[in-house]
Parts: structure tokens; C-alpha cells; sequence
């Protein structure tokens, strides 16, 4: 998964100023995420255009999880 991008490319969302945890790249940061045709095209700030933007600021982005509920033990 790319980490930079150029300028010229117009991606379909940028979801800005979420905690992106990746366990997989060994990420854990405050940045942004590009998706184009439905995957992830680049990760990091100043990332260009877009169709759509989402502000996910205090929020957590885990790329690849899809179902985050939990069962807690007693």
C-alpha cells in the first residue's frame, strides 16, 4: 500500500485526521487515507483531491477490520 501520493491523482474519498492503526504495516498514527475504486491508494497528508472527504478527527481508522464489536469477560 502506497504511503505517498501525487498531486494529480483524483482519488474517490480522502478520510482526513483519523488514528490509522495497521497492524499488519505497523502503523499507529494521526493521518489520512486515499481510496480509489474501493481499496486504499495511499496513506498520508497533503494527499490531492478528491470526490469526497470524511472528517474522522478522535476517531479510529483500522484498515481490514470489518466487524470491531467485542465480547467482554466477566
Amino acid at each position: 500500500m502506497p504511503v505517498s501520493s501525487t498531486s494529480k491523482t483524483m482519488f474517490d474519498l480522502i478520510i482526513h485526521n483519523g488514528r490509522v492503526v495497521d497492524y499488519k504495516n505497523h502503523l499507529d498514527q494521526v493521518t489520512d487515507i486515499a481510496v480509489k475504486d474501493g481499496r486504499i491508494a495511499s496513506i498520508g497528508t497533503a494527499l490531492g483531491k478528491a470526490k469526497s472527504h470524511l472528517d474522522a478527527k478522535n476517531l479510529l481508522v483500522v484498515p481490514g477490520i470489518v466487524d470491531s464489536h467485542m465480547h467482554a469477560s466477566s
